[in-house]
């Protein structure tokens, strides 16, 4: 199932500026927001234009090594 939004949800480092995620997920043609979830610093709604561009995200970054042994897991949110 393909959507405009990503969400992942494990292995973020709860120390993990917005800033960090903003410039990791910036990187990629498409990107509109990061919104990390209130009280749940260790997850975060990320939004692009289309699902063609949230797919190319989802490829590149999946498993990403934001620091060292803590690799972030991203799958697709639901609709």
């Amino acid at each position: 199932m393909l959507s405009r939004i990503l969400f992942f949800v494990q292995n973020i480092p709860e120390d993990t500026d917005k800033s960090i995620l903003d410039f990791l997920f910036q990187q990629f043609p498409g990107f509109v927001e990061c919104r990390v979830l209130p009280g749940k610093g260790t997850m975060a709604f990320v939004e692009y234009e289309n699902e063609e561009q949230s797919g190319t995200v989802l490829s590149q970054l999946n498993g990403f090594e934001i620091e060292d042994d803590r690799r972030i897991t991203i799958q697709y949110a639901k609709k």
